[in-house]
């Protein structure tokens, strides 16, 4: 999984290597292709109602990091896991790890498209591309909860917000008896 994790990256910096001209001409090619195509439903037009060659390549961003942020989290889980029980707190340490390093990758992604010609280094981008990787553990962490309750458990992840000790939330999940069902909050 380490090689999957390694090639999104190098997909990542090769796409980001090229020049301004180069990767807008590639954007407009695929703008064009999308919006012939029923593929545009898949990009609804949160980031620029105006410009829908702006508004795929920050999809391009969420897409592309949401593939890295599932093989890096598989990567974390099967070198972490290794010879340990596991349980939630292994999992938030996981995340924890699998979200710094996409984080990094993603700043030190935008730090290389400042020596590119036409391109531009652009903090927000980093937080677009967190909108795929972020999008993903929380999937995952709801997932984990639902399958706990559902077994009969009472499972809590707690998250730390930051600033350190502002505040604190959890997400809890719990069966429901006899209907079967499951309740989750923050809480």
């Amino acid at each position: 999984m380490l090689c999957v994790t390694l090639a999104i990256m190098a997909a990542i910096f090769l796409f980001s290597a090229q020049p301004g001209e180069s990767s807008s001409a590639l954007s407009q090619q695929i703008t064009e292709k999308v919006e012939s195509t029923a593929a545009h439903r898949l990009t609804p037009k949160w980031f620029s109602s105006q410009n829908d060659n702006a508004n795929i390549r920050k999809w391009a961003h969420v897409y592309i990091y949401c593939a890295l942020g599932v093989s890096t989290a598989v990567t974390v889980h099967l070198f972490g896991s290794a010879g340990k029980a596991g349980g939630a707190k292994q999992l938030v340490q996981e995340a924890l790890i699998s979200a710094v390093t996409c984080t990094a990758y993603a700043g030190t992604d935008e730090f290389h498209q400042l020596f590119i010609p036409g391109r531009a280094g652009m903090i927000q981008d980093v937080g677009v591309d967190a909108l795929g990787f972020f999008a993903l553990h929380c999937h995952h962490f709801s997932g984990h909860c639902l399958a706990a309750a559902q077994s009969g458990q009472n499972t809590t992840i707690k998250i730390t917000t930051p600033p350190a000790g502002a505040g604190k939330a959890a997400l809890r999940c719990f069966p429901t008896r006899p209907a079967g069902g499951v309740v989750c909050g923050l809480f």
